[in-house]
């Protein structure tokens, strides 16, 4: 677990436009300058867990429909962002990565969890290398709880926006009930959502604060100080 918290995490590979996020040349990018990767998982119709961001494929690939109800079979097929690169599946991640840095998986499960958790444990559980999970839904990161404990697991939080409750209160009452439910090693929040106190980030002063997703260098000098590391993009912490 201390990778965490030792260098900067680069959020999907390092991407560029001739290298688009989440593809085996952002992660080869990064296993050539030394950094760990945040990457996201998610499943595809016939049950292969692969890299991809998005709820539907337009962004990316320029098609219509949702990756949930594509084959990777069709998947093989689509290129990302124009380029010569397309969606990998995690085993081929697995297979470059090969310990060479750690890796952050972003599990986006978006209903109850189980087939993806289960479809994701069953690779990682052969796999030598550094890694830990993440989600923002609770249940995915209580899942590894309860299936394989020992695991490295994060709890996720989105940007907090202005209203009634705010401050540590609010982040407490927003939170805490969460991480009790979930039980996780070290939270990430909103990069605008570190405060100027570190205890305030997450609610829960004990557990490591990852800030994501940070773009620029004053982002970055802002919650340097506040936080235990950052996920990052376009810049070079």
């Amino acid at each position: 677990m201390s990778w965490l918290t030792k260098r900067p995490i680069a959020h999907r590979g390092l991407h560029a436009d001739h290298c688009p996020e989440n593809s085996l040349s952002a992660l080869e990018a990064a296993i050539n300058e030394g950094y760990p990767v945040e990457v996201d998982v998610r499943l595809t119709r016939d049950g292969v867990p692969v890299l991809f961001h998005d709820r539907t494929l337009d962004r990316l690939t320029g098609m219509d429909g949702r990756l949930e109800q594509t084959t990777w079979r069709e998947l093989e097929r689509l290129r990302l962002l124009d380029s010569d690169q397309r969606v990998p599946s995690l085993a081929e991640v697995l297979t470059l990565v090969d310990g060479q840095v750690p890796l952050l998986l972003e599990l986006k499960t978006e209903t109850g969890p189980g087939p993806l958790e289960s479809a994701v444990a069953a690779q990682l559980d052969a796999y030598d290398g550094s890694f830990a999970v993440q989600s923002f839904n609770p249940r995915t990161v209580a899942w590894f709880r309860q299936n394989r404990p020992a695991w490295t697991r994060g709890q996720l939080y989105g940007r907090r926006r202005p209203g009634l409750m705010e401050g540590l209160k609010g982040a407490v009452l927003d939170r805490l009930p969460t991480n009790l439910y979930s039980r996780p090693h070290f939270v990430g929040v909103h990069h605008e959502s570190v405060t100027a106190s570190p205890t305030s980030g997450d609610g829960s002063s004990d557990l490591p604060l990852l800030a994501w997703t940070v773009r620029t260098r004053t982002q970055l000098d802002r919650v340097a100080a506040r936080v235990d590391n950052v996920i990052f993009e376009g810049i070079r912490p």
